[in-house]
């Protein structure tokens, strides 16, 4: 499994402890892997995880400036029948005039960076554009949810 722009190893770390024959690489910012790094630490998930410190957003190799960017380079990354996970702030239906009008716009204050609230369809209409399939939305505890697709 590879995680971009992941959170502090917490999400990943929960992955590997349900699914015991996956390992992970989760690629973040240097002050970020070494969060992750002093999160699995010590840990039975942290034998199968490999930090790698990058910059998701500018690395040219990665081409991922835009949410619909970033999923189409992870496509041409994978082979046929991956998936892709998609973790974020998804709202039901797409926002509308800027940032603060958008639902949960509050909680991009406490995120490092920023960022964007974006919609389900949003989200669907980038992964059919890059070549994935969308293959459901899941609710996650608290206001993050789940974006699942395959590779077509």
């Amino acid at each position: 499994m590879l995680e971009l722009r992941g959170d502090t190893g917490s999400f990943l770390a929960a992955i590997v402890r349900q699914h015991p024959g996956v390992e992970a690489t989760p690629f973040a910012l240097p002050a970020v892997a070494a969060t992750v790094r002093e999160r699995l630490r010590g840990t039975a998930q942290g034998g199968r995880c490999r930090v790698v410190e990058g910059d998701f957003v500018s690395d040219p190799s990665l081409r991922a400036t835009t949410p619909e960017h970033s999923s189409g380079g992870s496509r041409a990354a994978t082979g046929d029948g991956a998936r892709l996970l998609l973790v974020d702030f998804w709202t039901p239906t797409p926002p509308t005039r800027g940032l603060r009008s958008r639902p949960r716009w509050r909680e991009f204050l406490l995120t490092p960076g920023g960022g964007d609230v974006n919609s389900v369809e949003e989200a669907r209409q980038w992964l059919r554009e890059s070549g994935w399939r969308p293959v459901e939305h899941t609710p996650l505890d608290g206001p993050a949810s789940l974006v699942l697709a395959e590779a077509v």
